[in-house]
């Protein structure tokens, strides 16, 4: 059943619904994760008999569209197969066919899908730029939807959500489809750590409650009318000009103190590589990423202890440390403990 010509977000709501039927029948059996070999998705997935999988070799060439020059820039697309219709961004998407059947052209080969299957796509995964149709062969008669998810450019502004419809030849985009954006905190930490435990560790218990639970929460913030259907501005655009790369990424660092950040995590979050990340950012600070992300820590300590009354237990858990390592890094800038600064400023 075609899902055209409804209301964006209840569009979305009715595949929602639909969408938690599914897994409250057989969870996440019929989620497949992209690879970028046939050999490795046989390898890494249990493919039940219902999936085809027909071999499409990239006839190229592959056109790089960020550098580190265009460090600043916010595209998410970082390379692109014009020739075969095929895109690789620097961000994770999950996609869940609604209805009929669709032909997804991934890396070398397609992947034949039906209603019901879940198709997740590490970044950096080749896969459909959106300019055809989903369907392989000759598309007369044949028609389907498809339900896509994936973060903001910084992985904290939310989550972005909508349906493409394939009809023959033609592809209808999100904006003319179904689309929306929810811009709750929660909803991005929740879709990266299902990423994270369907790449990695794959325990299908926890990836199916991560998702559920995401699910509901967006189905929840649809319903409240808390979403937009255009692609939402990120906070850092509310002085009126965007932010360079190292304020954007400083800022990212002051909101996510209370959790154990790395120097990798922080270049993934601004879309740059590693080492183009602590070039720019020696040269923005002066300092090492672990040295400026203690400075950081200790600052909001010391500002916690000065001017409020909060046990040191939840100032340890705000900043992202145990106790010992707190209690450490105030003997060594004070000569005291958190307990005894706090009692010496008094």
């Amino acid at each position: 059943m075609s899902l055209t010509g409804k209301p964006h977000t209840k569009l979305i709501s009715q595949a929602l619904k639909r969408i938690r039927f599914w897994l409250g029948q057989d969870e996440l059996s019929r989620l497949i994760v992209a690879t970028s070999t046939v050999q490795e998705l046989k390898a890494q997935n249990q493919l039940s008999s219902r999936i085809r999988i027909t071999p499409k070799k990239r006839r190229g060439p592959r056109k790089v569209l960020r550098g580190r020059r265009h460090y600043q820039e916010p595209l998410l697309t970082t390379a692109r197969w014009p020739e075969d219709g095929l895109d690789e961004n620097a961000l994770p998407s999950l996609a869940c066919v609604l209805s009929g059947e669709a032909d997804l052209n991934i890396a070398d080969y397609v992947l034949h899908c039906s209603a019901g299957d879940w198709i997740f796509f590490p970044a950096g995964m080749p896969k459909q730029d959106g300019s055809k149709s989903h369907f392989e062969g000759d598309p007369t008669g044949r028609q389907c939807d498809i339900l896509w998810l994936c973060t903001e450019r910084t992985q904290t502004d939310g989550l972005r959500c909508w349906i493409c419809h394939s009809e023959g030849s033609k592809h209808i985009a999100a904006q003319e489809h179904g689309i929306c954006w929810a811009e709750h905190r929660l909803l991005p930490q929740l879709f990266m750590g299902f990423c994270d435990e369907v790449q990695t560790l794959r325990r299908q218990p926890i990836s199916f409650q991560l998702l559920t639970t995401m699910l509901l929460l967006l189905a929840s913030e649809i319903d409240a009318g808390r979403v937009s259907a255009k692609w939402g501005q990120r906070r850092y655009a509310d002085a009126g000009k965007q932010l360079d790369l190292m304020e954007e990424a400083l800022e990212y660092m002051e909101d996510h103190l209370d959790q154990p950040l790395t120097i990798d995590i922080v270049a993934r979050a601004m879309l740059v590589s590693r080492a183009t990340f602590t070039r720019h950012f020696r040269e923005h600070t002066g300092q090492s990423f672990h040295e400026y992300h203690t400075q950081m820590r200790m600052q909001r300590a010391t500002k916690q202890l000065r001017e409020t009354h909060l046990p040191i237990a939840v100032i340890c858990k705000q900043v992202g440390l145990k106790y010992g390592q707190l209690r450490a890094l105030f003997q060594k800038e004070y000569g005291y403990s958190p307990g005894k600064f706090r009692n010496q400023k008094k």
